[in-house]
C-alpha cells in the first residue's frame, strides 16, 4: 500500500484535493491509501466535502488520526452551544455546516449531532498509528519534562501506548 498523508486540512478540500492529484493520489487504485494526520475538520468552508471524501475511502486504505479539532467539535457538540473558541477555531461553521437548512440552535445541534458523516469520521478516529519504524501522530508522542541546568530536557516515556484516553485529549489542548 503507497500512502499519501497529509495534516490539518481544516475543511480546505479543494486545496486538499489539488495536493493529492499532484502527488499522484487515486481514490480508484487500491493500492493506494490516506493518513490523515488530525484536524480535517474547522476554519474552511467544505467541512461536508471532507468528510464524505474520508468516508469514501474503504477502512482497510485508510488511517485517520484524531486531533485537537476533532476534540473541539466533540466538545461543542456535548455542550450544545457555542463558546468563543468554537468561534475562533471554525468548529461553529462546522457545526452549522454539518447541521444543514436548519434555523434554530436546538436543531442545529440536534442535526449536527446525527450527522452521519461525522459520527462514522469520529468512530474511525485512533490517537496515534504506527507501521514499520514510523509513528503517526497529530501532534506529540508523550514525554516527561524534567529540569537540567540549561533548562528543560525531554525524555522519552517508554509506556506511552498505554496511556489513558484522557492522557491523549490533554495532549490536542
Amino acid at each position: 500500500m503507497k500512502y499519501f498523508v497529509f495534516a490539518d486540512v481544516h475543511s480546505f478540500y479543494d486545496e486538499l484535493m489539488f495536493a493529492l492529484a499532484n502527488a499522484g493520489f487515486n481514490i480508484d487504485n487500491e493500492n493506494h491509501g490516506i493518513i490523515s494526520l488530525g484536524d480535517l475538520l474547522d476554519r474552511g468552508d467544505k467541512t461536508v466535502e471532507c468528510l464524505k471524501f474520508v468516508n469514501s475511502i474503504p477502512k482497510e486504505r485508510k488511517i485517520l488520526i484524531r486531533g485537537n479539532h476533532e476534540d473541539l467539535i466533540e466538545r461543542c457538540l456535548d455542550y450544545g452551544y457555542f463558546t468563543r473558541i468554537d468561534y475562533h477555531n471554525g468548529t461553529a461553521n462546522s457545526v452549522v455546516a454539518l447541521a444543514g437548512n436548519v434555523v434554530t440552535n436546538d436543531e442545529i445541534f440536534k442535526n449536527a449531532r446525527e450527522n452521519e458523516d461525522l459520527k462514522t469520521y469520529l468512530a474511525d478516529c485512533i490517537n496515534y498509528y504506527e507501521k514499520d519504524n514510523n509513528i503517526f501522530v497529530h501532534g506529540w508522542i508523550p514525554v516527561t519534562v524534567t529540569e537540567k541546568f540549561s533548562g528543560e530536557t525531554y525524555e522519552y516515556d517508554k509506556n506511552w501506548r498505554d496511556r489513558t484516553d484522557y492522557f491523549w485529549k490533554e495532549a490536542m489542548v
